[in-house]
């Protein structure tokens, strides 16, 4: 799926920066590899740009879908496909961000600016952007996030 950019993309930028009075100078997209192993996930998309003022800003977006919009879905063997069709959580990743379940003390989930309904069971999450940290993930830093409580709901 490729993302088209709608008039709300400014409405978007203003949100996602705080000033109401942003103004796109440009914009790119960029369509980002997500693997052919998911059944929900059709595309995933970094739409970024700067102001008139020079401020960059930047999206993370996820296209979702139902099962029966996966090329997977036709390979299924037919008995399958209707447990499929009733059963796969394909709005799960969407389903979390409406939910906002609470999470350990220092976390949380990236800002959900927008979600389009597209129709016919498709989703569009506008998502912000959140820069991968600089940290090295060494051993210790594994054993230590394994370690974690897992006692959030």
């Amino acid at each position: 799926m490729t993302i088209t950019l709608t008039p709300g993309l400014t409405d978007l930028v203003r949100a996602s920066l705080g000033d109401p009075l942003a103004e796109i100078a440009e914009q790119h997209v960029e369509l980002l590899h997500h693997g052919p192993g998911s059944l929900s996930t059709a595309s995933l998309h970094r739409v970024r740009g700067t102001t008139t003022g020079g401020v960059s800003w930047s999206f993370f977006v996820k296209s979702i879908h139902a099962i029966k919009h996966s090329a997977w879905f036709a390979k299924m063997p037919g008995g399958l496909r209707a447990e499929a069709l009733a059963n796969f959580p394909w709005r799960a990743d969407a389903d979390v961000y409406l939910a906002r379940p609470s999470l350990p003390a220092g976390l949380r989930l990236p800002r959900m600016y927008r979600l389009d309904d597209l129709g016919d069971d498709r989703l569009v999450m506008w998502l912000e952007d959140v820069p991968v940290a600089p940290a090295a993930w060494d051993l210790d830093r594994y054993r230590a996030a394994a370690r974690l409580p897992l006692g959030w709901t």
